[in-house]
């Protein structure tokens, strides 16, 4: 009995000649494979049956389907033969041989299942498939990097971090083999503010045989050379308008062939790695104050600078260098004295910027004193800033110092006005100029001048 596929309908009066070929029903099914790899390359027998092919030898395509356990699927495929006996078993080969997988070609990393899948190239042939949910046929081949801080939710800029190469018995066969694993770390831009930048940070760190058990450390927004005492930032972009870095990482395997690098990805794509918060200052004053001094006969009156930059990991060596200045005319400033480094030590940073005498006489002498009691006897009450300081990171921190400081540091320009060092000019709306800003005191106007003659007791 025939069975019936397709309906043929000719109309009423119509003359024709119709060909019409018999093909027989052919099934095609095959054998379940139960098996772990336990090699870099295996030569997997792939058997099966079929019913209703009229010849021995059929070309036919067959696919590993690999379901890696990040949920990834990639298809891997072969042209060959099905050698069909006569009591319609059949076995796949290519080139004569069975079908290799390999741990390298493959990407066979991690955890997974094996599904496969054969299509044979004859008339009305079904293909025949093991899917991968279905499938018997596993790997679990360790290769991963682990890090010391991973899962936490938001870092400090200089959070120390550990890399350690996690391998199981294949993985490291392929190291011993000449192979190596290279960790590719970037700066994502992933923010709503963020855009990726040409500047952005990207690094590698690679294992072979000889440093595969090495651990390598990386203080977190900075340089891969960098070290708590001397870290340089890898993070400032002149784009940089976030509240956070974001890093992500990819993982390969790379070997060397005919003079190319062969990269095969264990991590498919480019994966979160954490998020670092970028450092903030958060309070920036001026401090009037009487402080002990070595070998000085009394509390010596002094103007100091206090400021807390949040977000910086307390281990971290990180300068900033401040700035006093004064009113030259309205709205361009003049520095008072060198500008002095300051030490940032668990977010906070102190520093002296002008000391005056203990003698109240010699005291109203100061250059500084007299300014401030000439500005203040005209008892102007404009809100113009006459008296203030101003803070940047030191540049030994800055791959690019002419970066603006809001590449390096958030800070709120409705507390702390951006300022041009270089003009000595608030720099009222361009942000992209400001490689510096003001303390608190640039926006209280004179009374910053008031208080300091309250505080340090200075009279004509």
């Amino acid at each position: 009995m025939v069975e019936t596929r397709n309906e043929i309908s000719i109309d009423l009066g119509y003359t024709c000649h119709v060909n019409v070929r018999a093909v027989p029903v052919t099934t095609v099914t095959l054998n379940l494979i139960i098996d772990e790899i336990k090699q870099l390359k295996t030569e997997v027998a792939i058997k099966g049956t079929t019913t209703g092919f009229s010849i021995k030898e059929v070309d036919a395509v067959f696919a590993w389907i690999i379901d890696y356990d990040n949920n990834d699927i990639e298809e891997f495929t072969y042209k060959g033969q099905m050698k069909i006996a006569s009591n319609g078993n059949f076995d796949f080969t290519v080139n004569d041989k069975p079908p290799e997988i390999s741990v390298f070609d493959h990407r066979l990393f991690g955890k997974g299942k094996i599904g496969y899948r054969i299509s044979p190239k004859y008339p009305h042939a079904p293909s025949a498939i093991v899917p991968s949910d279905e499938s018997q046929f596993t790997f679990n081949n360790k290769l991963q990097v682990s890090s010391s801080v991973g899962g936490k939710s938001a870092l400090d800029l200089g959070t120390l971090t550990f890399f350690n190469l996690e391998m199981g018995e294949l993985a490291n066969e392929l190291i011993d083999n000449g192979d190596k694993v290279v960790l590719y770390l970037k700066e994502a831009d992933n923010g709503d503010k963020e855009s990726l930048g040409n500047d952005n940070f990207s690094a590698n760190i690679t294992w072979d045989k000889d440093t595969k058990s090495v651990i390598y450390q990386w203080y977190i927004g900075c340089t891969m050379s960098s070290y708590k005492k001397s870290p340089m930032f890898s993070f400032p972009e002149w784009y940089e308008e976030g509240d956070t870095c974001e890093y992500s990482y990819k993982l390969c395997v790379e070997r060397q062939k005919n003079k190319k690098i062969i990269k095969k990805d264990v991590t498919y794509r480019d994966e979160k790695l954490f998020t670092m918060l970028r450092p903030e200052l958060s309070y920036f004053r001026l401090a009037c104050e009487y402080l002990e001094r070595k070998n000085a006969p009394g509390k010596v009156p002094t103007i100091n600078v206090i400021g807390n930059i949040d977000n910086i990991h307390e281990d971290l060596s990180v300068s900033v260098r401040v700035t006093l200045w004064k009113a030259k005319s309205p709205w361009i400033f003049e520095p008072v004295g060198d500008t002095k480094i300051a030490h940032v030590e668990n977010g906070i940073f102190i520093v002296s910027l002008c000391e005056f005498s203990v003698d109240t006489q010699k005291r109203a002498k100061h250059s500084l004193a007299k300014w401030l009691i000439e500005v203040n006897e005209k008892n102007i009450l404009k809100e113009e800033p006459v008296f203030f300081a101003t803070v940047r990171f030191h540049e030994v921190h800055l791959k690019r110092p002419n970066l603006p400081l809001r590449s390096s540091l958030i800070y709120d320009v409705k507390k702390f006005r951006p300022f041009s060092e270089s003009r000595g000019r608030i720099s009222k709306a361009d942000l992209y100029e400001a490689k510096a800003c003001c303390s608190q005191e640039a926006i209280e106007g004179y009374e910053p001048v008031r208080n300091a003659i309250k505080r340090l007791d200075l009279k004509q």
